[in-house]
């Protein structure tokens, strides 16, 4: 997927995000907690209107190539997915508490990684390094790409 439009805003908000269970403990060996937890994602992501582009529950983390919508931050997006499932997982799952020493589901924290498609950082860069010695109204200046071909 590419730059995604509203009413006013064109957009491409595309994250890698990682993050792992409490003390990095390899909960997901239980292959009914890894469906329930896939599905849970998928869930939330409709609920909150983010698309998961790919998606890996391993053992011990988890890995979401996830597109938002910029009214959202990746913050909150983070935060969402965590806290949900916490709940849930521990409803469904209630001897997992036993696992995990201080009642948490996750570790604090998460990796981040933006993710572009068309327009590299040197693209950008180099467009605004230059912004000033190009003619014209600066706000039509457009960024020069060539989109991929499939």
């Amino acid at each position: 997927m590419g730059m995604r439009q509203g009413a006013h805003t064109q957009w491409e908000c595309r994250y890698h995000v990682v993050w792992c269970p409490k003390y990095r403990k390899d909960i997901f060996i239980n292959e009914g907690l890894r469906s329930y937890t896939w599905e849970l994602f998928k869930r939330i992501a409709r609920e909150y209107d983010i698309n998961i582009e790919a998606m890996d529950i391993a053992e011990d983390h988890v890995h979401m190539l996830i597109e938002i919508p910029p009214k959202l931050s990746v913050a909150d997006v983070a935060r969402t997915f965590k806290s949900i499932s916490a709940r849930e997982i521990f409803e469904k799952f209630p001897s997992l508490k036993s696992r995990l020493w201080a009642g948490e589901l996750w570790k604090d924290g998460y990796f981040l990684k933006s993710v572009g498609s068309e327009v590299t950082r040197e693209m950008v860069k180099k467009y605004i390094d230059s912004h000033w010695e190009r003619e014209g109204n600066p706000a039509q200046l457009r960024l020069d790409f060539k989109p991929k071909r499939a």
